[in-house]
C-alpha cells in the first residue's frame, strides 16, 4: 500500500539518492578511463546498466508516498516516482543498444555524458521549482547535445546544432516565463504558485507568463507549430537516439507540463485551458498530415510523434483523474512501441544510418527477404497506429472515453479523426513489406532480438499489462493529489 502521509524536510538524501547514484557512476566511469583507456565498450555498457539497476533500487528504496525535501526543491509524489521508473527501465533498454562498431560507442565519455543525461532529466521530474527545472533541463540537454555531435558527422553536427538553437530559444522561454510567473504570484514552485491562485484571481501579467511557459513547453515537447526542428534531429540521429529523443527528453517535459497546467486548470485559469485546448488539436491534425507526405519512414515517425504529443496534452487537459491514468498508460505504451520500432530500424541498418536511411522503397518485399523483422515491424506499426487489440488502441480509447466523459465532444472527435488518419500512413509501411516487390530492401540483422522481440510482445499482450497497471497508477494520483 502506498503511504499518504506527507513528510517536510529540510534535508532528506534518500529523495536524491536515486539520482546520485547515475552522477557518482558517471564520475566513476570517467576517472576509469583515465587510468585504463584500452577498455572495451562492453565494460562501460555493464557499468551503465548496474547504474540504472541501482538507480531503481534506491527509487523503490525511497518509497512512494509524497515526500517533500531539500528545502521543498525536491518533491517525490506519485507522479514522480511513475516519471523515474519510466526513465530509468526505457534508459536500460536504450544503453544497450550501444553495442555497436560505431566510433562513439568505443569512447567512455559517451557512456558518461549518457549517465550524467539522464540525471538531469530526472531532477525534472522530481522538482516543481521552477529554477531547478531549469538546472536539470541545461544539464541534460548539452549532454544530449554533445552525444549526437559525436557521431563526427556532417549530418549529425548539424542535427546537434540545430538542436542546441531550438533547445536554448524554448529555455529561454522558459526562464522568462518562470521569471514573469515570479514578479505575478511571488513564488517560484509550482505549490506555492496554486497556493497564490488559491487566494487571488488570474491577471495579465500571469496571462503573459503561462504564454511563456507553453512556448517553452511546445519546444521541449515538439508542439505545433515549435516543431519545425524535430524532422530533422531524427534523420540525422542514430535511429535508436532518434528512438530516445523521442521518448524520454519529451516525457520529462510531458510531467513538468502536467503539474504546471494541472495547476492552472484546477485554479481556474481558463486561458491556459483554450490554449491548450487549441494547441493539442493543431498538433495532432499538422503532426499527422505532414507524416502522410514524408518518404522516408524515420522522418514519418517524427511526425507521428508530434501527433501522439497531441493526444497526451489533450490528457492533461481533461485534468481528471480518469484522464491523468489514461496518459501515463497511453505514453507507457508509446515508449515500448517506440523502443521496438527504433531499435528495429536501428538493426536494419545500411549505409552507416545515414540521414534519409529508411524510405519507403528500401522496404519493399521485406517479408520476403526477413519475415520476422517484416512482421515485428508490422506490430510495431499496428500499435503505433492504435489498432486493437495491440498496445496504443487501449491508451487512445481510455482517452477518448476520458475526453467524452469530460464533456470534450470536439476534442474526442478530433481525437477519433486523427486516429483514422494515423492508421493509412502506419499500414503503408506494412503493405509495401508484404505486398510490394522490388527496390533496394534494407539488410537483414538479427541484432538486438531479445529487446525488439520483448517490446513485440508487451505491445501484443497490452490488455494485460493495463490490467495490472491501472490501479496502481490510479492509487498513486489519487494520493498524489491529481
Amino acid at each position: 500500500m502506498l503511504e499518504s502521509k506527507f513528510e517536510f524536510g529540510i534535508l532528506n538524501f534518500g529523495l536524491i539518492s536515486p539520482v546520485v547514484v547515475l552522477i557518482l557512476f558517471g564520475l566513476l566511469m570517467l576517472c576509469v578511463s583515465m587510468v585504463k583507456k584500452d577498455l572495451n565498450n562492453k565494460f562501460y555498457i555493464y557499468i551503465s546498466v548496474i547504474a540504472l539497476i541501482l538507480n531503481l533500487a534506491f527509487l523503490f528504496g525511497t518509497g512512494d508516498g509524497k515526500t517533500r525535501g531539500f528545502f521543498g526543491l525536491v518533491l517525490l509524489d506519485g507522479v514522480a516516482f511513475m516519471g523515474l521508473v519510466i526513465i530509468s527501465l526505457m534508459s536500460i533498454f536504450f544503453v544497450l543498444f550501444f553495442d555497436g562498431e560505431e566510433e562513439e560507442f568505443k569512447r567512455p565519455e559517451y557512456y558518461v555524458l549518457y549517465l550524467f543525461m539522464l540525471s538531469g532529466y530526472e531532477f525534472m521530474v522530481i522538482s516543481e521549482n521552477l529554477i531547478l527545472i531549469i538546472v536539470g533541463l541545461e544539464f541534460s540537454s548539452l549532454a544530449l547535445y554533445t552525444m549526437i555531435a559525436m557521431r563526427n558527422t556532417n549530418f549529425s553536427v548539424e542535427s546537434a546544432i540545430k538542436y542546441f538553437v531550438m533547445g536554448a530559444l524554448g529555455t529561454g522561454f522558459f526562464v522568462f516565463g518562470a521569471g514573469i510567473l515570479y514578479y505575478a504570484t511571488g513564488r517560484i514552485d509550482i505549490s506555492g504558485i496554486n497556493l497564490f491562485l488559491e487566494s487571488s484571481k488570474p491577471n495579465h501579467i500571469l496571462f503573459v507568463g503561462v504564454v511563456f511557459m507553453m512556448v517553452a513547453i511546445g519546444f521541449k515537447v515538439s508542439l505545433v507549430p515549435f516543431h519545425t526542428w524535430l524532422g530533422d534531429i531524427y534523420e540525422s540521429s542514430h535511429s535508436f537516439l532518434a528512438g530516445f529523443i523521442s521518448i524520454i527528453p519529451k516525457f520529462a517535459a510531458l510531467v513538468v507540463a502536467f503539474r504546471f497546467f494541472d495547476v492552472m486548470i484546477e485554479s481556474g485559469v481558463y486561458f491556459a485551458q483554450i490554449l491548450l485546448y487549441i494547441l493539442s488539436i493543431i498538433t495532432m491534425f499538422v503532426g499527422n498530415l505532414t507524416a502522410l507526405i514524408q518518404k522516408d519512414i524515420k522522418r514519418m515517425l517524427a511526425f507521428s510523434s508530434i501527433s501522439h504529443v497531441g493526444f497526451l496534452m489533450a490528457g492533461i487537459l481533461i485534468s481528471t483523474t480518469y484522464a491523468n491514468v489514461s496518459l501515463f498508460i497511453y505514453w507507457i505504451m508509446f515508449c515500448i512501441a517506440n523502443l521496438g520500432v527504433f531499435g528495429l530500424l536501428w538493426a536494419l541498418k545500411q549505409n552507416g544510418d545515414l540521414k534519409y536511411d529508411y524510405p519507403f522503397e528500401s522496404f519493399f518485399g521485406l517479408a520476403r527477404k526477413d519475415i520476422k523483422s517484416a512482421l515485428l515491424m508490422a506490430i510495431f506499426m499496428l500499435s503505433l497506429a492504435g489498432f486493437p487489440p495491440f498496445s496504443l488502441f487501449w491508451g487512445k480509447m481510455y482517452l477518448m472515453g476520458a475526453a467524452i466523459n469530460s464533456g470534450f465532444i470536439f476534442l474526442a472527435l478530433a481525437m477519433a479523426i486523427n486516429s483514422a488518419i494515423g492508421v493509412y500512413y502506419y499500414l503503408r509501411v506494412v503493405v509495401v513489406m508484404f505486398l510490394k516487390d522490388g527496390g533496394k530492401s534494407v539488410a537483414k540483422s538479427d541484432k538486438f532480438g531479445f529487446i525488439i522481440t520483448s517490446c513485440a510482445i508487451l505491445c501484443i499482450i497490452a490488455p494485460f499489462v493495463f490490467k495490472a497497471l491501472i490501479p496502481k497508477i490510479y492509487e498513486m494520483l489519487i494520493l498524489s493529489g491529481f
